[in-house]
């Protein structure tokens, strides 16, 4: 029998042989006398990520006020329009005169409102001062010096002047009675400030009636755009609508239980290329209509965020001032901050630089989407958030495990099987509440072979050795030896 054919007929069942015994050696290793390891592939860092469930919704810009102006045909003829649809107009301008019918009595009359509008705006003066005076204790809660109703130092008899309240005043905190002392005092500005308007429009009246005799302008009361222009001259005659935008909608009853007023939105215009971030502002309690075959419909109101733009200009300033840093650094950190310049350079070429000079050192914007009434939002309304929530991707939740678990790669070089409280999902994004922080080093895929509560071994990467401080720093520390064989234990 040739000697090839009988080295084969030995070495194949040796090795089998072998390969079994270490097998039921493995497996019938009750005592754990065998040392096992395991093996890792793939590792990574828990991390931390905003979090939040949303609920979607639609919506439509809308003016955030709409102020009628009308026209009384008893009083006069009315003569022309003093504006065109889509005018934009400020408190005082004029949107159309009419010719009088009576001189004395259309006289007398805006006598008698000029000084109805002089009672009030001293009356409402009168308040704010009142109010002003009013000190708020630091040191215990107070009773509430401010009625329930929106104008709460407002009676019949006089408005605008302080009355005591015919119940027994709540209780509120100081905290609080700032915010209804600052609350009532923004309201009657706001009120003081149409009434202003209303008594120049008066006078302007009265002026046109002395200088003109029988022809009078009137006025629109407040700034905004002339939406409605009505050529047949039914009331309203005009209506002037402000330029503040909110987004008005219907959410149905389904949802309507999942929604508090004052939650965040995430609003995305497609038709101006925008996306903005707003709240929650008014949620009715009561439905649009109400009918047994169908489930009920509930409004609510969307405020856009003041100072959207802000972190982006911020950013801007923040790069100009780099690159003036670059531009005048030298020494020691020279090359270094050489990277920095290039990258830099690369956003704004040399030619740019210059251009920007000459335009009192600004680069220019391109000209912002103008949001305008009308237009129709995507809505996503943030019912629950966690911010800088410690999170895994979901795959990275060990498989097959009753209780939810991660694989810790821990400080003492084991595999430690943790099981964890579960927070907030979003897509591929898992919260941890509890069980595990933020830093910590797990498994990332479970290719391998894992066993709780055994040391783990991980393949070389080549690209994250240090390779330079092994074998150029600190000369007498490198011990090959010990380097072999850790890389023999791998």
């Amino acid at each position: 029998m040739p000697r090839k054919k009988i080295k084969k007929r030995i070495v194949i069942p040796a090795v089998l042989l072998f390969i079994g015994i270490n097998l039921l050696l493995v497996i019938f290793d009750s005592n754990q006398a065998i040392e096992k390891k395991s093996y890792v592939n793939q590792w990574t860092q828990i991390f931390t990520h905003d979090l939040y469930h949303t609920t979607s919704a639609n919506g439509v810009v809308t003016a955030a006020e709409e102020t009628p102006v009308y026209f009384d045909d008893e009083q006069g003829r009315f003569l022309r329009f003093l504006v065109e649809k889509g005018d934009h107009v400020q408190a005082g301008d004029g949107l159309y005169e009419y010719q009088v019918n009576d001189y004395q009595e259309t006289e007398a009359k805006l006598e008698q409102k000029r000084e109805q509008l002089e009672a009030e705006i001293a009356a409402i003066e009168n308040a704010i001062a009142q109010i002003n005076a009013y000190q708020i204790s630091e040191s215990a809660p107070i009773q509430s010096f401010l009625p329930e109703s929106v104008s709460p130092f407002e009676s019949e008899a006089e408005p605008g002047l302080y009355t005591e309240p015919e119940t027994e005043p709540e209780t509120s905190s100081p905290e609080e009675a700032k915010y209804l002392k600052e609350q009532y005092i923004a309201e009657k500005q706001i009120e003081l400030a149409e009434k202003q308007a209303a008594l120049n429009s008066t006078q302007t009246q009265l002026s046109d009636l002395a200088a003109g005799g029988d022809t009078i302008t009137i006025e629109s009361p407040v700034a905004g755009i002339v939406t409605e222009l009505n050529q047949s001259l039914v009331n309203p005659l005009t209506i002037v609508s402000s330029e503040d935008l909110y987004i008005e909608g219907t959410i149905p009853e389904g949802q309507r239980k999942m929604i508090e007023q004052g939650m965040e939105v995430q609003i995305s215009i497609s038709d101006a290329a925008l996306h903005l971030n707003g709240t929650i502002q008014f949620l009715a309690d009561v439905p649009e209509e109400v009918d047994h075959k169908k489930p009920s419909d509930y409004r609510f109101h969307v405020q856009f965020e003041e100072e959207q733009d802000q972190n982006e200009d911020t950013a801007a300033e923040t790069t100009t001032v780099e690159t003036d840093e670059i531009g005048e650094s030298d020494g020691a950190d020279e090359a270094d901050e050489t990277v920095e310049a290039d990258e830099t350079v690369e956003a704004v070429e040399p030619n740019e630089l210059e251009d920007t000079n000459t335009t009192n050192g600004q680069t220019p914007e391109e000209p912002e989407e103008k949001l305008l009434a009308g237009y129709h939002a995507d809505l996503d309304i943030i019912t629950e958030q966690e911010l800088d929530a410690t999170t895994v991707f979901t795959r990275q939740l060990a498989k097959n495990k009753l209780i939810p678990s991660l694989w810790i790669m821990n400080e003492n070089g084991n595999l430690e099987l943790r099981p964890i409280e579960l927070g907030l999902s979003m897509d591929v994004y898992q919260g941890i509440a509890s069980g595990a922080t933020a830093g910590e080093w797990i498994v990332d895929s479970e290719i391998g072979y894992q066993q709780a509560g055994t040391p783990f071994v991980t393949p070389i990467k080549e690209n994250l050795v240090p390779w330079r401080q092994i074998f150029h720093r600190n000369k007498g520390t490198f011990q090959p030896a010990a380097f072999l064989t850790g890389i023999v234990s791998h």
